[in-house]
């Protein structure tokens, strides 16, 4: 009887991983709570959330404790996550991600138990924004112009990963293993210098709902890309 290959035994050691650099170019900023040394915790809540890549600077901040969202140890999949309830948001900081579309989002979510919310946002009045709207739930992208991905596919309470890419008329997007999908056009407007989790550019429309991964790519990232995300997001976080 042949002796199996240890890298079977090793999906997360020998398959995809965001930090390898030839994995998928253009990654330009990646929240990970699953990486206890990129959180900065006030008792149980997150005023710092760093970027995991090497050298980097960029990360999501909150000086004010009112504001600060919490840090939950077994938020999806058994593993970290942060919450973001009603009156909490963090802004990212550090050099500007100012570039023009495409660009693509990958995050690792569960959406609010009840109620509509905004996932994240970038800032100014040339923004992108990912928002969940429990009429019908759907989850909506915008950037100068509302287009609903995953109309009627996405459940109250349910874990998600998700791959947005913001790209005009050829806007698409993926949901939980399933390929990419066209939503139409989400306008025309590239995204800003930084970006805003939990809450929309206002502050009003919170997210309500929590946020283990977030990944951000200067590129419309090919179906093959989004496939491995999946699968990574799959292995790493039980998405379905």
């Amino acid at each position: 009887m042949c002796a199996m290959n240890p890298r079977l035994l090793r999906p997360l050691a020998s398959g995809f991983n965001p930090l390898t650099p030839s994995t998928i170019e253009g990654l330009e900023l990646w929240l990970d709570a699953s990486e206890s040394s990129t959180l900065t915790l006030n008792a149980t809540t997150v005023s710092e959330w760093r970027d995991r890549r090497s050298g980097s600077n960029r990360k999501a901040v909150q000086a004010t404790a009112l504001n600060q969202p919490d840090y939950e140890p077994s938020a999806i999949g058994g593993k970290p996550g942060v919450y973001f309830p009603s009156a909490t948001w963090m802004d990212t900081t550090g050099d500007t991600m100012g570039f023009a579309q495409p660009v693509t989002y990958f995050v690792v979510v569960k959406t609010p138990a009840s109620g509509d919310g905004t996932i994240f946002d970038t800032d100014g009045t040339g923004r992108h924004v990912v928002s969940y709207d429990s009429v019908g739930d759907q989850m909506r992208m915008y950037a100068g112009a509302f287009v609903f991905a995953f109309t009627g596919d996405v459940a109250p309470g349910q874990d998600n990963a998700m791959a947005l890419i913001f790209n005009g008329a050829s806007s698409l997007a993926a949901r939980n293993g399933g390929g990419l999908q066209a939503v139409g056009n989400t306008g025309a407007i590239g995204a800003n210098s930084q970006i805003k989790l939990g809450a929309f550019a206002n502050d009003l429309t919170q997210w309500n709902g929590r946020i283990a991964e977030f990944l951000l790519y200067n590129s419309a990232l090919q179906a093959a890309d989004v496939a491995s995300l999946m699968a990574y997001a799959r292995i790493k976080w039980g998405v379905a």
